[in-house]
């Protein structure tokens, strides 16, 4: 059903009267699908046109009317204030948590490589990633990693939701990760209080910059404000990350030579030592594997749609510039993801530790298996691989996507003949 789909949009985009446009109905909600950059940059462009279509109105119940689905004046407001808390200062301290869960995440593959029999990376990363964001955004270590441990579109009519006993099911869930949110912020409210002086020595978490934010604009910040982007950085640095990771890993498994480079710029960075973090110097010479993983955002961005509601006519003119706006996996214009830098660096931290530990064959291959264009990219039939334990940064992996650009910036023959713009990304107004 998504080949059938994803082949039936491009025929149809790709056609020279179409104008990178396609018009569909959901249900009485008249559609547009943009699938050019060209075109699309008009929407990204436009300082009106920032509200978020109905896609969003399930997370609602969850993180509120955050960053992720505010619009107006609000949304402005806490943008600018939310901005300092990702400035490269910031970003410096948590690569420390992106280098100490990713040893974890080692260590808990160890267990499994070598290891007749494939497994799905998935469940592993999404634990691993997890950890990262409630260290980073409340300061709270879980340990997801060391512990044991949807595809129904009625379900988006809340009587057959709620009949079905999954939404209450959901609204459980809702109410014990709000509750846990606001139990760590006035846990942390309380240590602030009776805190005398700042340990210059202590990692600040996301809600700390918060707390600050809130004690110098209280009237832009409320504690059920402060709740909300708590909960919406959880949710953004979670599910989206763990899907560029795991497709990344998936690609670079299917190709061993593109792999290998990726090995020998570990080789060159870390030598014959496997148990290093990372430092800013490290990521910075990480080149390859970064263009690895830009190229996966591109065919596989772990956000496929991006929608808008519009609140003026647009006009799209024909035009025939270069497109600007061909690769956007963190969206484009003022509504752009404020936490890109962040993914990047911890996509980056965490995949170097794989590779460097870890040769990986990939079961399944691209375009055989294609994604599922969910709210968050996901495997269609899960991601199994697998990994054996490296002895030496000589032959830990190997990897070639579908579509990594070489050096020169030309794609591989595979790249061409499919078109990413079903599933890299549809724009939605």
């Amino acid at each position: 059903m998504v080949r059938l789909a994803q082949s039936w949009f491009v025929e149809y985009t790709l056609s020279p009267d179409s104008n990178g446009l396609m018009k569909f109905w959901m249900g009485p909600v008249p559609v547009v699908a943009i699938s050019r950059g060209e075109v699309a940059k008009t929407i990204f462009d436009s300082s009106t046109n920032i509200t978020k279509s109905s896609q969003y109105d399930k997370l609602k119940e969850w993180i509120g009317d955050g960053l992720l689905i505010s619009t107006g004046n609000k949304w402005r407001s806490r943008r600018k204030m939310l901005t300092q808390t990702f400035h490269f200062a910031v970003l410096k301290e948590y690569q420390k948590v992106f280098g100490a869960q990713g040893k974890v995440l080692v260590d808990v593959l160890q267990l499994r490589a070598n290891n007749v029999y494939p497994f799905d990376i998935m469940p592993y990363i999404k634990r691993c990633t997890l950890d990262i964001i409630c260290e980073t955004a409340m300061g709270s270590s879980i340990s997801s990693q060391l512990g044991s441990n949807d595809k129904a579109p009625l379900y988006w009519l809340k009587p057959i939701w709620y009949l079905s006993g999954n939404g209450l099911e959901f609204d459980r869930h809702v109410k014990l990760t709000t509750d846990f949110t606001r139990e760590v912020i006035e846990k942390r409210k309380e240590e602030l209080k009776h805190q005398t002086s700042e340990d210059p020595s202590k990692k600040l978490a996301f809600l700390d910059y918060l707390l600050k934010s809130q004690a110098e604009h209280p009237e832009i910040l409320t504690d059920e404000g402060i709740r909300e982007e708590v909960d919406t950085f959880m949710f953004e640095g979670h599910d989206t990350t763990s899907s560029g990771i795991t497709f990344a890993i998936w690609f670079l498994g299917q190709y061993p030579e593109y792999q290998q480079r990726v090995q020998d710029e570990m080789d060159e960075i870390f030598g014959d030592d496997f148990e290093r973090h990372p430092n800013s110097e490290d990521i910075q010479r990480m080149i390859f594997l970064e263009q690895c993983i830009k190229e996966t955002l591109r065919v596989t961005p772990p956000v496929p749609f991006i929608s808008r509601k519009l609140e003026e006519d647009v006009v799209i003119q024909r035009v025939n510039a270069r497109e600007a706006f061909a690769f956007i996996p963190f969206s484009a214009g003022p509504r752009n993801c404020i936490g890109q830098k962040f993914a990047l660096l911890e996509e980056k931290v965490i995949l170097s530790w794989i590779f460097r530990n870890f040769t990986v064959t990939s079961m399944t291959k691209y375009p055989d298996e294609l994604p599922i264009p969910e709210l968050i990219l996901k495997p269609q039939f899960g991601t199994q691989r697998h990994y054996h334990i490296a002895k030496s940064l000589a032959n830990i992996i190997t990897i070639q996507t579908a579509s990594i650009m070489k050096c020169t910036d030309k794609p591989f023959p595979l790249a061409q003949s499919y078109l990413t713009t079903f599933l890299a990304q549809t724009i939605v107004c």
